[in-house]
């Protein structure tokens, strides 16, 4: 089997480096062909160490390596330049390599396989999310606006054009099923991790339970992150260990998690992407403390 793989995310962030990598050269030992189309940060890729290590170990596993520029700015240009990128990408794979299956990791790589316009061209829709939802949810644009309807159309063409598509839950197949008279073949197969690099130390025996996790806004778990920094001295990224630290929190609460067991947090860093979102963290940090010192002003009051 022959796959072109096509993520957005770059191979060397830590995203790619811990879902995408693994996941092409575990399956490439057991005898499927790679391609990797993928989107390189200039800071990262600057780093030739990192780079040539992944090199490497790409090569090793036989995974051919096609990196790509990530473009930021101007926001719609740079999305333009990039999505004709990957579509000439991938008609090369296709081209050179014969019939292949295109996997497409979200919904700007299966734009991007759809420009390509191949006949020949099986493609896997990986969805990771409902975009336009989280977006309206969080706040960032209004359900039905021009943007909303433009990106829920990116979405249901990507949908009628999939020949198969894969989601994280359950839940998100549910989701799809309300949507969508019809399923093309689907698999519901959820973040994984390979556990082999997290060896909790002390007793083998003992028993234990792990919570996996890695734009701050009202979707974000800014009370979990607060919490981890003030009590424990941790800080939390916003995007994925916050919400396991949030979950894993709720979990607990709820009695999910029963009293006394011992949990293995896994922090797997992103700690930079606190410093992007510095600025509403911190109103979000003053807001808390306005709220307490009026409840104990309310307090010694009584």
């Amino acid at each position: 089997m022959r796959v072109v793989y096509v993520s957005y995310d770059g191979a060397l962030d830590p995203l790619g480096g811990s879902q995408v990598v693994p996941y092409i050269v575990g399956l490439s030992q057991r005898g499927v062909r790679y391609s990797l189309v993928s989107f390189e940060k200039a800071e990262r890729w600057s780093d030739t160490d990192a780079r040539d290590a992944l090199q490497r170990r790409l090569v090793e596993a036989g995974v051919r390596w096609i990196a790509l520029p990530y473009h930021r700015r101007p926001r719609l240009l740079a999305k333009a330049l990039d999505l004709s990128a990957g579509a000439r990408a991938i008609r090369r794979e296709v081209g050179e390599g014969g019939p292949a299956i295109v996997h497409c990791r979200g919904d700007m790589a299966m734009a991007m396989a759809r420009w390509t316009r191949g006949p020949s061209l099986r493609l896997l829709y990986d969805i990771r999310g409902f975009f336009a939802d989280e977006r309206v949810e969080g706040g960032s644009w209004a359900r039905g606006g021009i943007v909303d309807r433009a990106v829920r159309r990116l979405e249901a063409g990507n949908w009628s054009r999939a020949d198969g598509f894969v989601v994280l839950t359950e839940a998100a197949r549910r989701r799809l099923g309300q949507r969508h008279s019809s399923f093309t073949p689907h698999r519901v197969i959820p973040t994984c991790v390979d556990l082999a690099r997290f060896r909790p130390d002390g007793d083998p025996t003992r028993k234990f339970s792990v919570v996996y996790g890695g734009s701050m806004g009202s979707a974000y778990p800014s009370d979990a992150i607060v919490a981890f920094a003030r009590r424990e001295g941790i800080l939390l990224d916003p995007v994925y260990t916050g919400k396991a630290a949030a979950g894993m929190i709720d979990h607990i609460r709820k009695g999910i998690v029963p009293q006394g067991s011992t949990v293995v947090f896994i922090h797997t860093g992103g700690q930079p992407a606190l410093f992007a979102q510095s600025r509403a963290l911190m109103n979000h940090i003053n807001q808390g403390s306005r709220a307490r010192r009026q409840s104990e002003a309310k307090g010694e009051r009584r």
